[in-house]
């Protein structure tokens, strides 16, 4: 919950930081907006006045006026250094009473109508005396065209007289340029300030917003932008500015906040996963704590079983409570199983022991399978004479196979001794060996109830037993399978339970490497 809390407010904190940056930033992109606007629009309405100089000389005999005069005494950079003759279609003087109109290149009637309409509207700024200036655009559509007026106005602020330019729209974009390439748009002479181009992009559209001139290169919309239109006088075009991506590092110290949602996400992700991952671990520390306190004391009444049993029959043997030779005989026979089994169980635990340090080795030697087998279940005839049980031999005798026959009389024991336990008592218990390609199996067979097919891996588990079998009672340690496949693989081989043919379960090892004897010499064998 604490670190959920303390995610939260850096979450918070990082999103006011970034609202604080984007605000600044709006501001900054609305302030060079509103820069190039004041600018671009003064060099507009104002760059006219530049024909001065040649306007008096044109006023003075305007009845000697002609087109090449007006070519002449008309610059083609009166209104910016940066036009040229390619921009400029034509240059014009006009009088608004009988609409007199001299011009340096023959006009469209289209252009011819348009300028005399805009002429009669009220849309002037006025710039010196009697004289005002304005821009309007002629059409829209194809072949438009831009004129910059200079006119004396009358008393009722209408012109009479004046010059003009008729310009290309991309005379209008060039000047737009020109002002983009050398005013800084923010903090104008300051140190802090820098060019234009680091910064911002912009873009000049005419009235209807046909593109003029942009330095955008396309690309994904700009996240900051700013929208001006220039007033009607100045031919009402539509500019925009927007801030470059590159431009966030320049303008916010350290650059722009980087979300910290996916990092907080992933460090609650890793966090609450650690914790599911502690929880797992303290429920399974919890369930191996519970599986060792089962497994002691179920090795603690193995271990008491027949210790009692030897320490009961040995004090009778002591005390001559024994009334004959087959009673003592019986007596010895007990005490011997029982010391076996101690035995067994006391090799079951150091070798899963070892198991567990990875300490244990095995050593295979080249062995007649059937021969070894046979003389471990030979072990088993007061085992299996206490029990009832009828042990039957299936042996395949020519078997030859790469084991260690210490592991394998210790696996042989532990499923032997499961048979015996798990089973009903008068049961036949099969023990098998057969070669599958190049792999002898041996296999052991019981006639009790079997391992249900969803619990035959658990089984092999350390200290898993069936929940039925500790309902009943059945003693055990839980850890014979282990034993056994441990045993097994260290051989390089596997195990496994099936059903037996005749009902219950049949547990089968696996050993890789054999060979029917003859059919190849014998090898030393070895295992790291």
């Amino acid at each position: 919950l604490l670190t959920a809390v303390l995610a939260y407010q850096a979450q918070d904190a990082d999103r006011q930081h970034r609202e604080a940056a984007e605000a600044a930033l709006r501001d900054y992109t609305e302030l060079a907006a509103d820069q190039w606007l004041n600018e671009f629009q003064s060099a507009l309405i104002y760059g006219i006045t530049g024909v001065w100089g040649g306007l008096n000389a044109l006023l003075e005999h305007p009845d000697q006026l002609t087109p090449d005069r007006i070519d002449s005494l008309l610059s083609d950079t009166t209104l910016c250094f940066c036009l040229s003759a390619d921009q400029i279609r034509a240059k014009l003087y006009f009088e608004t009473a009988g609409q007199k109109l001299i011009s340096s290149a023959v006009l469209l009637d289209r252009d011819y109508d348009a300028f005399w309409a805009h002429l009669s509207e009220p849309r002037f700024a006025r710039l010196s005396g009697q004289w005002s200036g304005a821009w309007f655009l002629v059409s829209e559509g194809e072949d438009p065209s831009v004129f910059s007026v200079l006119a004396e106005m009358d008393e009722h602020n209408r012109p009479i007289r004046g010059v003009a330019y008729q310009l290309e729209p991309i005379a209008v974009g060039l000047m737009a340029r020109s002002i983009y390439e050398k005013r800084p748009l923010l903090f104008g002479n300051s140190p802090k300030a820098h060019p234009n181009d680091a910064l911002f992009d912009v873009a000049l559209s005419s009235p209807g917003g046909r593109e003029i001139y942009s330095t955008q290169e396309g690309g994904a919309p700009p996240s900051f932008a700013a929208e001006r239109r220039l007033d009607p006088v100045a031919g009402a075009f539509l500019m925009s500015v927007s801030l470059k991506p590159t431009a966030l590092d320049l303008l916010i110290p350290g650059g722009m906040p980087r979300p910290r949602l996916p990092f907080l996400l992933v460090l609650l992700g890793v966090i609450g996963a650690a914790l599911v991952a502690a929880l797992i671990v303290l429920r399974r520390e919890s369930e191996l704590m519970k599986l060792r306190s089962d497994f002691v004391a179920s090795v603690s009444h193995e271990l008491r079983t027949p210790l009692a049993q030897i320490r009961m029959f040995t004090e009778t043997l002591l005390l001559g409570r024994v009334r004959s030779d087959v009673e003592r005989r019986r007596a010895l026979e007990i005490i011997d199983q029982e010391a076996r089994r101690l035995a067994a169980l006391v090799e079951n635990v150091l070798t899963f022991g070892r198991g567990a340090e990875r300490r244990m080795r095995v050593s295979p030697q080249p062995t007649s399978f059937a021969d070894e087998v046979r003389q471990i279940a030979d072990s088993f005839s007061e085992l299996r004479r206490a029990q009832s049980a009828d042990v039957r031999l299936e042996l395949q005798e020519d078997i030859v196979v790469p084991v260690d026959r210490d592991a394998l009389r210790q696996i042989m024991v532990n499923l032997v001794d499961n048979a015996l336990k798990y089973g009903p008592a008068g049961q036949r218990v099969t023990i098998g060996t057969a070669l599958f390609d190049d792999a002898a199996r041996v296999w052991v067979d019981d006639e009790g109830p079997g391992v249900p097919e969803s619990e035959r891996e658990r089984v092999f588990e350390s200290f898993q037993r069936l929940s039925r079998d500790l309902e009943k009672s059945v003693t055990g340690s839980g850890i014979g399978l282990s034993v056994v496949r441990e045993l097994v693989r260290m051989h390089g081989g596997r195990t496994w339970i099936e059903d037996a043919p005749g009902g219950g379960a049949r547990v089968v090892a696996e050993f890789p490497g054999a060979y029917v004897r003859g059919a190849e010499a014998a090898r030393d064998w070895a295992v790291a």
